[in-house]
């Protein structure tokens, strides 16, 4: 009897087996298969993005604000607030802190005084109110910020601080106004993947929270990679709350027809595809490559221009929904 029920047991156990792997082959293999066998691939409109995955610091205009006196804050704004020139932020009453030695020692060490201590505390500037402070932010400066090198950046201890409290000591950090308008994001790269960049061109820096558009600003050769300063315009929520951050860099983003390299064929020395008429007869189409990742290609839709000795004239090619011979040629 128990032998009966081991071997049921073992007919389960490689049953089960087998449909693991049937299943494993309809999923994995039946596709790729199919996909070798088929006669036409279908033209659709897709895109290729070139991006680049970098270490980024943040860069922006900020004014850090110090207390004139020891006392207890009253504040007015909260963080991220948008404000014009002359806002008040916080107010001190006369009085005593509920601490006698700075609890700030980081931020002052790393700023040294590179602020503002004024009578009233009110905004100097159009921008953000933020009471995070990194001690960083006369380092990190627009005017500045092309002197920085990688191995300056290198063993710097990074780290935000939340400065909101009850009370204060003089001389320490309340708040900085972060201008919110225009600000920088720099970043190294190998000498391999610098051809991706080049000045004036657009980029978009894929942030945690928000995608933001830019421009690659600057390209500076610093030691054997390359520093790289893409400058932005748009706002974005979390921008006073960071410094380092690791984010996807896209250096261009094309937009075309997707087909497959295999597809790609020749006639009369020029590069193009086999694709089925309303007959059943095949029509090659000469075809405009844009850009490729190896497997597939970015083409041109409808029609392309391309210079002969007469000047320029207007290519037909394959339009989107095509049926492309999967062979080359017929």
């Amino acid at each position: 009897m128990a032998k009966k029920k081991n071997n049921r047991k073992s007919r389960l156990i490689l049953l089960f087996f087998i449909a693991v792997f049937v299943l494993f082959v309809i999923i994995y293999i039946l596709p790729s298969v199919s996909d070798v066998f088929r006669r036409t691939y279908v033209a659709e409109y897709g895109g290729i993005q070139v991006s680049d995955k970098v270490t980024c610091y943040i860069v922006r205009e900020e004014t850090v604000y110090f207390a004139n006196r020891s006392g207890t804050i009253q504040y007015y704004l909260g963080e991220g607030t948008k404000v014009r020139k002359n806002t008040k932020v916080l107010d001190i009453s006369a009085g005593s802190a509920e601490y006698e030695e700075t609890k700030y020692t980081k931020i002052l060490d790393r700023i040294q005084g590179q602020g503002v201590t004024p009578e009233q505390y009110v905004s100097s500037n159009n921008g953000l109110v933020s009471y995070y402070l990194d001690g960083y932010e006369a380092l990190f400066q627009p005017d500045t910020m092309k002197d920085l090198r990688k191995k300056q950046l290198k063993g710097l201890e990074m780290g935000l601080e939340n400065v909101t409290r009850t009370t204060t000591l003089a001389n320490e950090p309340l708040f900085k106004i972060v201008n919110n308008n225009v600000w920088y994001a720099i970043c190294w790269v190998d000498e391999k993947n610098i051809v991706k960049y080049k000045e004036g061109r657009t980029v978009t820096l894929q942030l945690p929270l928000d995608d933001v558009n830019g421009q690659t600003l600057d390209i500076i050769d610093d030691d054997g990679s390359y520093m790289v300063i893409l400058k932005f315009n748009r706002y974005y929520e979390d921008l006073p709350r960071i410094r380092k951050i690791e984010a996807n860099v896209i250096t261009e983003d094309y937009k075309g027809l997707i087909i497959p390299n295999r597809c790609i064929t020749s006639e009369d020395g020029k590069p193009g595809v086999y694709i089925k008429g309303v007959g059943g007869d095949s029509i090659f189409r000469p075809i405009k490559a844009i850009s490729s990742d190896g497997e597939y290609s970015l083409v041109e839709n409808s029609y392309f221009y391309e210079e002969t000795e007469e000047g320029s004239v207007r290519v037909k090619t394959i339009d989107v929904y095509d049926e492309i011979l999967t062979s080359g040629k017929p």
